[in-house]
């Protein structure tokens, strides 16, 4: 597996230690990880990841959602949502936007690791 570098956006701390375990195990680094969106595409262009992990309720202004649109006027890079709202609406607005997919909590090792090798097709 290619070297693959991550930022997570995790709100909730237990979730949070449980993913960089998981993230971890499957050989991915992470680079950093934050409980706000708020400053989501600043941080993208600093730390250039391969993929980004998104919770979508976050403390601060945004939420992952919205954090992502911001982001995807300025880069491409894919934004693996984790996140307990599977209402219509959120599925379909994460469908809409271009490099976007999404991982329903409680979410396991499995689900990430395969999404992840899907990604890139490894």
């Amino acid at each position: 597996m290619e070297f693959r570098k991550c930022l997570i956006y995790e709100d909730d701390q237990v979730a949070l230690m449980s993913l960089e375990m998981m993230v971890n195990k499957l050989g991915y680094s992470i680079l950093n990880s934050y409980d706000s969106a708020d400053n989501l595409t600043s941080e993208v262009i600093t730390y250039d990841p391969d993929f980004v992990l998104m919770d979508i309720t976050l403390t601060g202004e945004k939420n992952g959602l919205e954090a992502t649109k911001e982001l995807r006027n300025y880069e491409n890079v894919p934004v693996i949502f984790l996140t307990a709202h599977s209402d219509r609406k959120t599925v379909d607005e994460i469908g809409l936007m271009k490099n976007s997919y999404l991982i329903n909590k409680p979410y396991t090792e499995m689900l990430i690791d395969m999404k992840l090798k899907e990604l890139f097709k490894s």
